[in-house]
């Protein structure tokens, strides 16, 4: 019996250990840019969908960053700063490309 909680307890640990392990493997940054964007293709509600999906998604991306118009050099350090860490990094765009992006 007591061999059974001492195998019940380590395939606990094991299983919590794996489940963090691969959390920490999927986690990424994301980074929502909501600058200029090309007259009518957004409104103002692309503000409110970008916090919307922000606090819908807490804790699920290891940092979360939204960038406007007059932070384009703060997103691309960002950028520069997150595609070679080897972490996934996703970059949402309203329409609207910055030219650092290009390359």
């Amino acid at each position: 019996m007591k061999a059974v909680r001492v195998w019940n307890t380590l395939l606990c640990i094991c299983m919590i250990g794996l489940f963090l392990c691969a959390t920490r493997v999927h986690a990424s940054d994301i980074a929502f840019y909501i600058g200029a964007w090309p007259p009518s293709w957004y409104d103002e509600r692309q503000f409110e969908d970008v916090d919307q999906i922000i606090a819908e998604t807490d804790g699920l991306f290891i940092t979360t960053q939204k960038f406007k118009g007059g932070q384009i050099k703060d997103f691309e350090d960002w950028v520069n700063g997150n595609v070679s860490d080897g972490d996934l990094d996703i970059i949402w765009l309203n329409g609207s490309m910055p030219r650092f992006l290009y390359p």
